[in-house]
C-alpha cells in the first residue's frame, strides 16, 4: 500500500510540475513591439556573385537587431541546400521573379532591390508604424522542431486575411560556392531555407481575420526537420497580409526569429 501510495504521489508531481513548467514557458513569450525587416536572397551556389552576396546579408543579420535574411536557393542548378521547384514557384509567383542568371535577386518586404540598397529598404521597414508585436520559441526533438508563437495587435488591424509561415532556417553549411576568383570549397552558407511549416506554399496558412487593438494570438507548429543540424537550425516566423494587388498578393506584416 505505501509502495503504491509513493507512485501515485510521485505521478502526480510529474504532473504538477509539467504543467506549472508549460504555463512557466507561456509567460516567458512576450510579444516584441518591434518592426522587423526582412530580406529575401534568391540565391545559388553556381553564380559567382552569390558569395558576396550571402555573405553580405549574413552580415548584416548578425550586426544589425531586426535585420532578418533568408536564403533561397534556386532548384535545378545542382544546388545541394536547393528547395522544390513547386515551393520556389510560389516565392517568385507572388514575388518579383528573378531573371535565370540574374543571381543574387534581393526582395526586401515587398519590393525587388538591387544589393546596394538593401540596408536603405530595410531602414523603411524597420521604421514604420509595428501593427503586430511577435515573439516565438523552438524546440528540437526527435528530429521534430516545435515552434511556439504569440502575437499581439497593438493597433486595430484591417479587416483583411492574416497568414502565417514557420521558415526553418539553418546556418554553417558548408558547401562549394562559386565566386569571382574561382570555387571556394568550404563556403559557409547562413540563413538557408531548408523548411517549411506549410509545405510548398510560401505565405503559410490563414490563421485571423482582421482584429482589436491588444487582441493576442497564439499558436504552434511542428515540423520534420530530418537533415538538418539541431545545432544550426531556427524558426523564422512571418506574418504576411492579403493585399488588393496582383503581386505580390500576400503584403509582408512582420517576422520574428529565434537564431
Amino acid at each position: 500500500m505505501k509502495k503504491y501510495f509513493l507512485v501515485m504521489l510521485s505521478t502526480l508531481m510529474v504532473l504538477v510540475f509539467n504543467s506549472c513548467n508549460k504555463e512557466e514557458l507561456q509567460k516567458e513569450l512576450k510579444p516584441q513591439e518591434k518592426q522587423n525587416g526582412l530580406c529575401y536572397m534568391y540565391t545559388s551556389t553556381l553564380n559567382p556573385a552569390c558569395s558576396w552576396g550571402e555573405e553580405q546579408l549574413s552580415g548584416q543579420a548578425k550586426d544589425v537587431r531586426g535585420y532578418i535574411s533568408v536564403g533561397i536557393h534556386s532548384p535545378n542548378q545542382s544546388d545541394p541546400m536547393e528547395i522544390s521547384e513547386a515551393l520556389f514557384n510560389s516565392f517568385i509567383e507572388d514575388r518579383p521573379t528573378p531573371t535565370p542568371y540574374g543571381y543574387p535577386s534581393y526582395i526586401v518586404g515587398d519590393k525587388s532591390c538591387s544589393n546596394c540598397h538593401v540596408p536603405v529598404s530595410m531602414d523603411n521597414i524597420m521604421s514604420r508604424t509595428c501593427n503586430i508585436a511577435m515573439a516565438a520559441r523552438d524546440t528540437i526533438i526527435n528530429k521534430k522542431m516545435t515552434v511556439t508563437v504569440k502575437t499581439k495587435n497593438l493597433t486595430q488591424l484591417e479587416n483583411v486575411d492574416y497568414y502565417m509561415v514557420v521558415y526553418v532556417l539553418e546556418d554553417n553549411l558548408v558547401y562549394p560556392q562559386n565566386s569571382e576568383t574561382g570555387i571556394i570549397s568550404n563556403f559557409v552558407h547562413d540563413c538557408v531555407l531548408r523548411k517549411t511549416s506549410s509545405g510548398n506554399i510560401y505565405y503559410g496558412e490563414k490563421v485571423f481575420t482582421g482584429g482589436a487593438a491588444n487582441k493576442e494570438f497564439n499558436k504552434e507548429f511542428t515540423i520534420d526537420v530530418t537533415g538538418c543540424n539541431p545545432n544550426f537550425t531556427y524558426a523564422l516566423v512571418v506574418i504576411y497580409k492579403k493585399g488588393n494587388e496582383s503581386t505580390p498578393k500576400y503584403l509582408f506584416e512582420n517576422a520574428f526569429w529565434t537564431r
